[in-house]
């Protein structure tokens, strides 16, 4: 374990009466503020105990927190407590994150920032900077998320703020951590722990600093193979929920403990922590934490080969995630932040144009300057609704282009995450070939290509297919192509190889609803399946669309395939044909789909063809499995040139020992 996270670790226990005190004292704060509350007169104090309470109650009841923020913003407003009104709209923005109400969040603090910048309210900023971070968090806009948190970074190193400072080392390394930028991420968490084991550091909380820093850890470590180390974050991070006794830190700890024993495979245990935050967000009204923990749960059930509940909370994370990310959200928060910018400038444009004046009236008089400022008022007024017009224009259709492409992205690529989910490892032939390869390159983010293996007891079941399409429609092909064949060899138990693709062929007509009218409805796959019998070496196969090939003392044997797909068809519907050939050590087996084939490229931009595909192959046959993935892929690329890929590839490649 690194050796500052193990210290720190030890430091937690031995630290256990001072963090209860720490505890003791917050909610002794919101009790005696309370109580001051009821006979409080209308002045400063009042402010601050209304803050108090209102970021105190949220953690229980979000309305309450809303309902105080509101009174302490009215009363600071009225007293022109500056520092105070700002604080009472970090609490209300923060309240309204907390809710799922993104654009209210981002108004109110958008708001705020214009108030501090109009008052050069300089040290409220980092504060700022962090809450409209946290809204984008939650929308996964990571660009904008990190933009923000270097501000607030930056804002509270310039003052010292350590507690700012440790909040923004927390959450940005949270965002590295979403990103897949592990090492960023884990040097941000230890930058924070040791600022929290500096006894000068002025920290409002350490334990819960402390607990997001180890939460964070933990899943760093899981993701990088360091079961241990992140096993000693969870165990430290749990005395620390104990003593906070705070159903939403505790929610939030339970999301990184789900997700490390989900990556530790103890699935149950990341069942048990996922439902428990799910339970505690939906009693609180946080639908936006919610959609986090139903899409890591339909994630881990689908990894297990529960699709069933995998689907079932896919679909309620894409609800939530739909109000979260609506069109109307997105360019709201565009048009709310061009607003901000464009009055910042009109307020440096209107500093810039007084500070002409003076110089106007020193050198020309004062009719001459105003006559000359009156002009230049004028062009720069003009100018600049012309420019703000031509800007809020651009920026409305951007906002709503970026969050339509943002939407459509995330949920192919999460649909990306589901098909992986449901293909074999990438080692699944490495127990009866330890010498093979999968190459498989999808045109776009979803493939309509496949590979599946069923492991039986003195046999493999292996397959590779092409559904028609690519993209969406040939990954949702691809995903019941897998379904049906492990319904057909599992539970009905057949595996001769063409009664596994007449079946399959049954089962595609039924539920895409095809009939006897081909130009209706021609959707299905070309598929190669087959059946190693390791004790004989005997390979049983059928071929629909897609032959099989076999390399053997420089020759490359070539078994054709019945001319018809799996799914309807013109002609009639024939049995396909069982093939069989007894394989000798030494030999290569291939089995792939027509994308390598029939990708454009060269000098003249035609076609590589299958002839081309034969000469690679029998020329590499005597290299180990991984020199030929590497080679096919070289060779792929080199002919692509700067042409786009035109289809889905997938090559497999055994060798039998």
């Amino acid at each position: 374990m690194n050796p500052v996270v193990f210290r720190y670790c030890i430091l937690v226990f031995v630290a256990l009466f001072g963090a209860g005190v720490a505890h003791a004292q917050d909610k002794k704060r919101l009790h005696d503020a309370l109580l001051k509350l009821k006979t409080a007169k209308e002045d400063t104090n009042k402010v601050i105990w209304l803050n108090d309470v209102a970021w105190d109650s949220s953690y229980e009841d979000l309305s309450a927190g809303i309902k105080y923020g509101k009174q302490a913003a009215e009363l600071a407003y009225k007293l022109h407590y500056t520092r105070g009104y700002s604080k009472a709209l970090n609490v209300i923005g923060a309240t309204y994150t907390d809710m799922g109400d993104v654009s209210k969040a981002l108004d109110t603090h958008l708001e705020n920032l214009r108030y501090c910048d109009s008052l050069n309210l300089q040290e409220m900023f980092g504060a700022i900077y962090m809450n409209i971070a946290n809204v984008y968090s939650r929308q996964n806009n990571y660009e904008r998320n990190l933009f923000y948190l270097k501000k607030a970074i930056s804002e509270c190193e310039r003052k010292k703020a350590d507690n700012g400072l440790c909040t923004s080392l927390n959450n940005i390394g949270t965002t590295y951590y979403q990103m897949d930028s592990l090492s960023k991420a884990r040097e941000a968490f230890i930058r924070s722990i040791s600022i929290i084991k500096n006894p000068d550091a002025k920290l409002k909380s350490r334990e819960t600093q402390t607990l997001y820093a180890l939460s964070g850890l933990s899943l760093v470590y899981a993701r990088e193979g360091l079961f241990s180390e992140a096993d000693s974050c969870i165990r430290a991070a749990t005395v620390l929920l104990d003593l906070l006794q705070s159903d939403y830190e505790r929610g939030q700890a339970y999301i990184s403990f789900g997700g490390v024993r989900s990556i530790q495979k103890r699935y149950s245990e990341a069942e048990y922590y996922f439902l428990k935050s799910a339970e505690i967000y939906q009693i609180m009204g946080m639908p936006d934490q919610e959609s986090i923990v139903y899409g890591q749960l339909s994630e881990m059930y689908i990894s297990t080969g529960n699709h069933r509940e995998g689907l079932t909370y896919y679909k309620k994370y894409m609800q939530a995630k739909d109000t979260l990310f609506s069109e109307s959200v997105f360019r709201h928060q565009g048009e709310m932040e061009t607003l901000y910018e464009s009055e910042k400038k009109d307020r440096e444009i209107e500093s810039l144009t007084q500070e002409e004046s003076l110089n106007q009236i020193y050198l020309f008089g004062l009719i001459g300057g105003c006559g000359i400022l009156a002009v230049i008022a004028f062009l720069i007024w003009n100018r600049s609704k012309l420019r703000q017009r031509i800007n809020d224009e651009l920026a409305a259709r951007k906002s709503i282009i970026v969050a339509k492409n943002k939407d459509i992205t995330d949920s192919i690529t999460y649909a990306r995450r589901i098909q992986t989910a449901m293909l074999p490892p990438d080692d699944a032939f490495k127990n009866w070939f330890a010498d093979s390869f999968v190459l498989n390159r999808p045109r776009d983010i979803v493939s309509g290509d496949f590979w599946w293996v069923n492991e039986r007891e003195g046999e493999l079941l292996f397959a590779g297919a092409d559904c028609t399409g690519h993209g969406v429609p040939g990954g949702f092909m691809s995903v019941m192509g897998a379904a049906f064949l492990n319904e057909i060899t599992t539970e009905n138990g057949i595996t001769d190889p063409a009664e596994v693709l007449g079946l399959l062929r049954h089962k595609v007509i039924g539920s895409l609803h095809q009939q006897g009218d081909q130009a209706r409805s021609q959707d299905g796959m070309d598929i190669v399946f087959c059946r190693y019998i390791k004790q004989t070496r005997q390979l049983e196969f059928a071929c629909a669309n897609n032959p099989l090939w076999v390399a053997r003392d420089a020759k490359l044997l070539e078994f054709n395939a019945d001319k018809f797909p799996v799914g309807i068809h013109h002609g009639d519907l024939k049995p396909f044909t069982k093939q069989t050939v007894v394989l000798e050590p030494n030999d290569k087996v291939y089995v792939f789909t027509d994308g390598f084939a029939d990708q454009f490229g060269g000098p003249h931009g035609k076609k590589f063809k299958y002839k081309q595909l034969r000469e690679v192959l029998l020329t590499n046959a005597t290299k180990a499995m991984n020199e030929q993935h590497n080679k096919l892929e070289q060779v792929f690329d080199e002919w692509r040139g700067t042409l786009g890929q035109v289809d889905d590839v997938l090559i497999l490649g055994i060798q039998i020992a």
